[in-house]
């Protein structure tokens, strides 16, 4: 089975008994491709994410998520994330 964050992240969370709340927007750009000369429709989520519970056990991957960035686009800044952890310690 190939790991992603659909088959194993998420629902590793629940069966930690982490909950969590959203406040999430879609927000729709567009860019445009010179090789393909054409405008391209991009777009993602803009919000945030609270989580609930011993956060502690997934931190190594949240914190390595914010150098990476995740998904598509990740070249055009998307998939960009940071965590609030640290403050709320």
């Amino acid at each position: 089975m190939t790991w992603n964050a659909r088959t194993f992240f998420i629902p590793s969370f629940f069966s930690k008994g982490l909950n969590y709340y959203r406040n999430l927007k879609w927000y729709d750009w567009e860019r445009y491709s010179a090789r393909q000369e054409t405008k391209m429709k991009m777009g993602g989520f803009v919000g945030e994410i609270t989580f609930e519970g011993d956060i502690e056990p997934f931190m190594p991957i949240l914190k390595a998520g914010e150098v990476l960035h995740v998904g598509k686009g990740t070249g055009f800044g998307l998939g960009k994330y940071k965590s609030a952890a640290d403050l709320h310690g």
